[in-house]
């Protein structure tokens, strides 16, 4: 059965001492208690395109966990029920897809991630068990499959290389597409019980930057070229105690109430609102948005109520891709509506989400 989660997404704006600069560490206080005004979804998107899937027998979504768009194709990950990747073009209907579910040469049980270069028209795809898969752009064949030796769980194109992270030993790895050569390329232990979250994404591409964080790093990088520079500095209350609790006992050794008090980062998403750099994070129970690029800092929090804006996909300027079931289009009867094609859709159907956000979030 097909199920879409309400997420409560709080975006809090706060006062910096100063913009972002490049080429320096720029601290950004985390919250985790919720105050004063609320920003509704309305003064935040300015339109919301629609796009039903024409699913067929064939092209059945469950979950989507990942979207990729190009300018003419979704690429589409379900890693949960159908376990599979899919491509449907820009009216929503489908294209390919790639499902090798078995125990055969070449295989899979799980579906873990993906990545698209679009210069090479190729797409990464990982698996476990521990297989990488280059497969051509129609997803038909399988140009290259490498085993690997550690349990990769996320990756990202990085020109014509990869990098891969593993969350169990939290390193982060590039690979060479055409020796098949790995090379550590960063790695952070600080934490005794490094799973500390279910494995969340790491990787971010927004406006040709590409951002790392690691579940509960307590620092934001951005990857240039051969090096992965530290961007913005999570500070927030206890962090020093919450350290040291964590360097001297694992996640499941504590007892809920402690894991509260001393909680660590989850960065969820990055997206650009204007020149505006924008993430959502978890800090506790709570999920937060937090804007430490502000040009003309002021002191004010907002508080925002709204379906899934925290898993969300950056694509373009001020654009976020996200999904949602045809029984939840009432959710968003207050935001004007464009429907990207005529294909009928039930309660169960999924639809693909294109938000435009206004320039601002003072705009009524």
């Amino acid at each position: 059965m097909k199920k879409y989660i309400y997420i409560i997404l709080f975006m809090i704006f706060f006062s910096c001492n100063k913009p972002v600069v490049e080429n320096t560490v720029n601290h950004c206080m985390l919250i985790s208690n919720l105050e004063d005004s609320l920003l509704s979804l309305k003064q935040i998107v300015s339109e919301i395109k629609m796009i039903p899937l024409k699913e067929t027998d064939d092209f059945l979504i469950g979950t989507i966990r990942k979207i990729k768009k190009t300018k003419t194709e979704y690429f589409i990950l379900d890693d949960t029920h159908t376990k599979s990747l899919f491509c449907f073009d820009e009216a929503g209907i489908p294209l390919s897809k790639f499902c090798h579910i078995g125990n055969g040469p070449d295989e899979y049980i799980e579906l873990l991630d993906f990545d698209i270069n679009e210069t090479k028209k190729e797409v990464a795809i990982l698996s476990y068990p521990r297989n990488l898969y280059i497969v051509d752009w129609e997803l038909k064949t399988i140009k290259k499959k490498i085993q690997l030796d550690q349990a990769f769980k996320r990756l990202v194109y990085k020109d014509n290389n990869l990098l891969l992270y593993d969350h169990s030993n939290e390193t982060l790895v590039e690979l060479n597409l055409f020796n098949e050569h790995f090379s550590t390329f960063f790695s952070w232990h600080k934490l005794k019980g490094h799973y500390l979250f279910p494995p969340q994404y790491v990787f971010y591409n927004v406006h040709n930057k590409l951002f790392f964080h690691s579940p509960g790093n307590d620092s934001v990088y951005v990857i240039k070229q051969n090096e992965c520079l530290p961007y913005i500095a999570l500070d927030f209350d206890h962090k020093e105690n919450t350290y040291d609790l964590y360097k001297s006992h694992y996640n499941y050794e504590l007892p809920i109430e402690k894991r509260l008090q001393y909680p660590l980062p989850r960065i969820h998403s990055f997206f650009y609102v204007g020149d505006q750099l924008l993430f959502s994070y978890t800090l506790g129970i709570f999920i937060f948005t937090n804007i430490p690029n502000l040009q003309n800092p002021f002191n004010r929090t907002n508080v925002c109520f709204t379906p899934a804006l925290s898993d969300v996909t950056p694509y373009g300027n001020n654009t976020l891709l996200g999904w949602c079931n045809g029984s939840d289009i009432k959710d968003y009867k207050n935001i004007p509506i464009q429907m990207g094609n005529q294909n009928p859709y039930q309660d169960e159907s999924i639809i693909l989400l294109e938000y435009k956000l206004k320039n601002s979030f003072d705009e009524n």
